[in-house]
C-alpha cells in the first residue's frame, strides 16, 4: 500500500542522498512503500559493495562508490559527491565517522539514524548494547551529525517497552519506528527550510514517538508495525 494523501502535493525542489555502508533496509522499506513524489532519492553513496549499492542499481538511482583508507580523505570524497550532485540533505547509515569540512558545509544537513535512545549506547551496536544493559525502554534516535560519535543535536526519538517482548519483536517495532521517522522527516524537509518546527510538536507517547509524527507517517508506521511479512532479523537491519 502506498501513502500520499495527508500532505499536499508539492514539487521536489530539494535533492536527497543516502550515505550507507550497510543494507539500506530502512530506506528500501520506505522507498518501496511510498510514492516517488513523497519519497525520492537522487544519489546513493557507499564505501563498499553492499545492500545500499544494490538498492541504487535496482531502482535506477545514481550511485557513487568512494574508497579511501583514512576518514579525512573519505569525507572529502563524500562531500565532493554531494556538491557535484547538488544534494541538499543526506541520510546517514554509515559505519564510519565523517570528519573535516563536510561537517561545516553540510552542518544540520546530514541526518543519522541510530538504534538506541541516545545518549545511552552510542556506537555500532546500539540495539544490542541496549538489550545487554537491561533497560526497560529500547528505541532509536535520529540526529544531525557532528564531530563526535552519535552526539549531534537530536531530531526525534522513538521508544518501546522491552518488558514481555522478545528480541525479534523489539527489532521489528524499532525498525518500523525508524521507517516512519525517516518518512516523516523527509516529508517535512520537502516543505520546510529546516526541521525546527518539529521541536514544537507534542510527544506521541502512546505510539512511541517524541516529538510526534504526522498522520500520514503514523499510518505508514501502523502498516509496518502490523505486518508480519517482514518480521525477520535478517531483513530488518537498522541500516
Amino acid at each position: 500500500m502506498q501513502y500520499g494523501t495527508y500532505f499536499r502535493s508539492i514539487p521536489l525542489a530539494k535533492k536527497f542522498a543516502l550515505i550507507s555502508s550497510t543494507g539500506a533496509s530502512v530506506v528500501r522499506n520506505v522507498y518501496e512503500n511510498s510514492l516517488r513524489t513523497n519519497f525520492d532519492l537522487h544519489l546513493v553513496i557507499t564505501d563498499r559493495v553492499c545492500g545500499a549499492s544494490e538498492f541504487a542499481k535496482e531502482n535506477g538511482i545514481p550511485h557513487i562508490q568512494v574508497n579511501a583508507d583514512d576518514v579525512s580523505s573519505l569525507s572529502i570524497k563524500i562531500e565532493n559527491a554531494l556538491i557535484l550532485h547538488g544534494i541538499t540533505y543526506a541520510y546517514l547509515f554509515f559505519t564510519r565517522l565523517l570528519r573535516g569540512n563536510i561537517l561545516k558545509s553540510y552542518k544540520n544537513k546530514i541526518i543519522n539514524f541510530h538504534p538506541s535512545l541516545l545518549p545511552a549506547c552510542p556506537g555500532l551496536h546500539g540495539f544490542e548494547d541496549t538489550l545487554r544493559s537491561g533497560a526497560l525502554l529500547a528505541g532509536s534516535t535520529v540526529h544531525f551529525i557532528d564531530d563526535g560519535m552519535d552526539t549531534g543535536d537530536q531530531i526525534i526519538q522513538t521508544f518501546t517497552p522491552t518488558i514481555g517482548l522478545d528480541t525479534l519483536r523489539l527489532r521489528h517495532i524499532i525498525f518500523a519506528q525508524q521507517c516512519a521517522a525517516l518518512y516523516d522527516i523527509h516529508r517535512e524537509l520537502q516543505v520546510a527550510n529546516d526541521l525546527s518546527a518539529m521541536r514544537l510538536r507534542d510527544c506521541q507517547l502512546a505510539q512511541g514517538f517524541c516529538p510526534n509524527i504526522n498522520d500520514e507517517s503514523l499510518q505508514l508506521y501502523r502498516s509496518f508495525f502490523s505486518s508480519g511479512s517482514s518480521l525477520n532479523a535478517g531483513v530488518e537491519e537498522f541500516s
